[in-house]
């Protein structure tokens, strides 16, 4: 994510994810921590400065305009798919990390070892975007078992 924020920043862009949107109004908010920085507030989004109508929780980049109040405004803004996708695929493995945390006694196991590798492989994946994820904590020090 890192990176892919540098690099959209770099080029006069912005990554963010939408956190709202009201899809009968056609209008939302973006989520980024650069433009919040920036400006003090989320980016509002439009449909009508959308290349294609976003969903609650898509990535997108977008360039900013200011309104005549200074209110930050999304322009050209347009989904990224792909670090969508990963970040949906992140976030249900996280949660089922959560809702299901390894024992002392399961740690061995072959499910832990998969679920171990599965998180590492999304890691990976993710890193290929420029995303940096930190693993769950249960992962970063597994227990010994005797």
């Amino acid at each position: 994510d890192a990176m892919v924020r540098q690099a959209a920043t770099a080029g006069g862009c912005f990554v963010g994810e939408v956190i709202s949107w009201e899809a009968t109004k056609g209008f939302g908010f973006i989520g980024c921590p650069e433009a919040k920085a920036k400006y003090g507030k989320d980016v509002f989004l439009h449909k009508r400065f959308c290349r294609d109508v976003p969903d609650l929780g898509d990535s997108v980049v977008f360039s900013v305009e200011t309104n005549e109040a200074g209110q930050p405004q999304a322009r050209d803004a347009r989904r990224i798919s792909e670090l969508t996708q990963q970040r949906a695929a992140l976030k249900l493995a996280q949660q089922a990390v959560a809702a299901h945390p390894v024992v002392p006694s399961v740690a061995s196991q072959p499910a832990y070892s998969l679920a171990l590798q599965q998180q590492q492989q999304l890691q990976y994946l993710l890193a290929g975007y420029g995303t940096m994820v930190a693993a769950p904590s249960m992962f970063a020090s597994a227990p010994a078992t005797a």
